[in-house]
């Protein structure tokens, strides 16, 4: 069980053991500042992600969860560890 709130955000956060799983799978490596790199020609072969909400799929292409920021590539998924209640929190998107 997980919390969804609806906040702003370009990353998607997640407790850090799940992040931390999904970079390494996608061959992104942590930096001196604690994001995850990969290479930008790498990108369009990433595989489709999907999140699920009330049965529904959104699938995430490669280029929905990687963030290019003059010219380097940055993984979206980042860690957090905060339990509330419900179970984990976590943060998917924009809204």
């Amino acid at each position: 069980m997980c919390n969804v709130w609806h906040v702003g955000t370009s990353l998607i956060v997640l407790p850090t053991d799940i992040a931390e799983m999904l970079n390494t799978q996608i061959g992104a490596k942590r930096t001196w500042n604690g994001q995850y790199q990969i290479d930008c020609a790498k990108v369009p072969g990433l595989p489709t992600l999907s999140f699920y909400f009330d049965g529904k799929p959104y699938p995430l292409k490669g280029s929905d969860y990687i963030l290019e920021v003059q010219g380097t590539c940055i993984s979206s998924f980042t860690g957090m560890d905060i339990n509330l209640p419900g179970g984990p929190l976590w943060i998917v998107g924009e809204r």
